[in-house]
């Protein structure tokens, strides 16, 4: 269901004010979360907030980071090498 047709169903409810108000209240308390997170969050701190939920990321090991940095070269040079195109190329 694309929004227009959201929309047109919506405007046929006869609880469309109940339901506006509800939006607008989930929206105003992630609204408050979100300033929470934002000022909990800092440089030492690795996390996102998705959908209204703060999602924790644990701190990149050094073994891990390394092992990410190889695979990305090997994945560039294959690229390069079978001239994969990519993205929007």
């Amino acid at each position: 269901m694309n929004t227009s047709e959201l929309i047109a169903l919506l405007m046929k409810r006869p609880d469309l004010l109940l339901i506006l108000d509800a939006i607008q209240l989930r929206l105003s308390e992630e609204a408050s979360r979100r300033e929470e997170f934002r000022q909990w969050l800092d440089e030492a701190k690795k996390a996102e907030f998705i959908n209204g939920e703060v999602i924790l990321h644990s701190p990149v090991k050094l073994r891990h980071l390394k092992v990410s940095q190889q695979l990305s070269l090997l994945l560039g040079v294959y690229v390069q090498k079978k001239k994969v195109r990519c993205c929007n190329d």
